[in-house]
């Protein structure tokens, strides 16, 4: 079954107060989301319509409806990647979490904060957090 991420899930706000998410699979680098097209502009690479195709997949099943309001994010990467820089891993999850429908928005309305850090983990963990409005 193919997961389209061409338009956002909408899914109904959920009452609790966190969601703890989890993905086998690091993102791309930002460096490495979209490449020129001659005659079509930046489009997304095809490594990163796979990522977004297979953790879209795994989240679907993790993601049971959207926290609204504003949130804090913290992110969990897998720590064997000693030249990777964390901050290029975040807009990629970030993005991925509007599409399946976990969180509203990632602009500054709704994402208050967002971190990343190094973790004696597999893949990523991924830990919302609704805040005071």
């Amino acid at each position: 079954m193919r997961f389209s991420l061409d338009v956002p899930v909408q899914r109904r706000e959920i009452k609790d107060e966190a969601m703890r998410l989890e993905l086998p699979i690091m993102p791309p680098s930002t460096n490495n989301l979209y490449c020129n097209v001659p005659g079509a502009g930046r489009v997304k690479t095809q490594r990163y319509r796979d990522w977004l195709n297979t953790c879209g997949m795994i989240l679907r099943s993790q993601v049971t409806g959207r926290l609204g309001g504003r949130v804090d994010i913290l992110i969990r990467l897998e720590d064997s990647h000693p030249t990777r820089d964390a901050s290029n891993c975040i807009k990629p999850l970030e993005d991925l979490l509007v599409k399946v429908g976990a969180i509203a928005n990632d602009n500054a309305k709704h994402v208050r904060k967002i971190s990343a850090e190094w973790a004696p983990i597999k893949g990523v963990e991924i830990q919302i957090n609704r805040v005071a409005a």
